[in-house]
């Protein structure tokens, strides 16, 4: 828990737990019991990431806790700048070649249809 507050990164390796979820060797209580606890670890990273650090920055003017703009906000740059962010992924995280990979990559997990692996994916996506 406390080394998502000090390395966001660590975050998006939660991702990579989605796939238990779906698990079928788990039963139901195993994995309730894995999503509470996750939950439960989580709330004081949301209410420091998304609650207290805009309050320090709002009423102190602690500019160095600023980690950018609100979800709303950001979302909707996401959205309405789609060319641009699509862009920025193509062009300054992985290149062409690694884009024409991860989206080949994408298409054998789909034909194979390995799920696990899928939701892994999305999870690391959807969480960074």
């Amino acid at each position: 828990m406390f080394g998502l507050l000090s390395k966001l990164p660590a975050f998006v390796m939660i991702g990579l737990l989605v796939p238990v979820i779906f698990e079928s060797r788990f039963n139901l209580k195993r994995k309730l019991l894995f999503i509470v606890t996750s939950i439960v670890a989580l709330i004081p990273v949301v209410w420091w990431y998304f609650y207290w650090t805009p309050r320090l920055t709002a009423d102190y003017g602690f500019f160095y806790f600023f980690m950018g703009s609100d979800i709303r906000t950001s979302f909707g740059f996401l959205i309405s700048e789609w060319r641009t962010v699509f862009r920025c992924f193509y062009f300054d995280v992985i290149g062409y070649v690694g884009f024409v990979f991860c989206l080949m990559g994408m298409i054998y997990l789909i034909i194979k249809k390995e799920r696990k692996l899928l939701f892994a994916l999305g999870g690391v996506f959807v969480l960074h």
